[in-house]
């Protein structure tokens, strides 16, 4: 085929051929690729620039998931699947990315553990958000030994406990139904049944002194 006419609007350019086929692509892979009227192409070429303008969109859209927050690989993966991108350049384009630390589940993971302690999540809670993101069990196993605290879990289920206790306290529940509803709040909460029980005796504990 012969390019017969090369049209740039904004940051793509249309190749048009002289079979009335047209072939979009970015700007910066028609730069790549030094383009020239009257070029003869061969589908093999024009298969490349497909492939080299499927890559560049795809690293594009991820870089722009990217700056608004880090993402686990398996996030990033389905939002690129959702945009209707080839499969099997996904994969290519995220091994890429992981290559050059661009995505990297340890870290993603240490950071979000340590992000949803502040927040009070417990530790059962995390651990469950971090399978849906599709982090594996090595690493959460990984990151559970080193940042996970028993002190620190009691520390945080009694701070958001104890204001729990009191809005039930001032609505006039019995302690029995105190109790129950702390022991369900807590659960919810992402807290092991240890720390659970340890902190709502505490809480009881102090209400009777």
């Amino acid at each position: 085929m012969i390019v017969s006419e090369i049209v740039r609007t904004r940051n793509k350019v249309n190749i048009f051929f002289d079979n009335n086929e047209c072939l979009q692509v970015p700007f910066d892979i028609y730069i790549k690729n030094v383009l020239c009227k009257d070029e003869e192409i061969t589908e093999k070429e024009i298969d490349e620039l497909k492939y080299q303008s499927d890559i560049y969109l795809i690293k594009q859209s991820a870089f722009r998931y990217l700056a608004l927050r880090n993402h686990s690989i398996y996030e990033l993966k389905l939002k690129l699947n959702k945009k209707g991108y080839n499969k099997e350049r996904i994969d290519f384009v995220l091994n890429d990315l992981s290559k050059y630390n661009y995505l990297n589940d340890l870290v993603f993971a240490e950071n979000y553990f340590q992000y949803q302690l502040t927040k009070k999540k417990g530790k059962l809670k995390i651990i469950s958000d971090l399978f849906k993101k599709g982090i594996s069990r090595e690493i959460i196993n990984e990151i559970t030994k080193k940042f996970d605290n028993e002190l620190d879990n009691q520390n945080a289920a009694f701070e958001i406990g104890i204001k729990k206790f009191n809005k039930l306290k001032d609505r006039n529940f019995h302690n029995i139904q105190i109790k129950q509803k702390l022991y369900l709040f807590l659960a919810n909460k992402g807290f092991t049944k240890d720390t659970i029980f340890s902190v709502v005796s505490k809480i009881m504990k102090d209400d009777d002194e």
